[in-house]
């Protein structure tokens, strides 16, 4: 019941942020949309998930306390321990992650660390992956 209703209902979702080239800017992003997608097409398979619970809007409809009771279901499902997956990056480690098929996020961590984030298309994934699997110094943790 809760897949289906968060499948058809779209969310609304906001963030705000400093722009990177000129701080004094904020920046602020907006959409609404289905926390699930599947192919309407004909197959049905599932294609994405979008959800980010830290920069969901404020839903002020009368349906809001369905969508709230659906929302913590979905809360509950995701945070299952068989549903988190975590691993420890060590320096020279690389996090790879199809941000329209899996949820993540980061712990709290001590000390210094240096993140980097960029976006890779489907196709440039599946090309790098097939060039470095063939690269004995490359080693997959799944």
């Amino acid at each position: 019941e809760s897949l289906a209703y968060l499948s058809a209902t779209p969310l609304a979702y906001q963030f705000y942020t400093r722009n990177a080239h000129r701080r004094e800017h904020m920046v602020h992003s907006a959409a609404a949309h289905p926390v699930f997608r599947f192919d309407e097409r004909g197959s049905g398979d599932f294609l994405q998930i979008c959800h980010n619970n830290h920069h969901r809007a404020a839903q002020l409809s009368s349906s809001a306390p369905e969508l709230y009771r659906h929302l913590r279901v979905l809360n509950d499902v995701l945070y299952e321990p068989g549903s988190v997956f975590k691993v420890l990056l060590e320096p020279g480690m690389v996090a790879l992650v199809d941000n329209y098929r899996v949820l993540h996020g980061r712990t709290a961590f001590a000390g210094n660390r240096l993140l980097a984030g960029c976006y890779v298309s489907v196709d440039q994934y599946h090309c790098s992956l097939r060039e470095n699997l063939m690269s004995p110094d490359v080693r997959l943790v799944c």
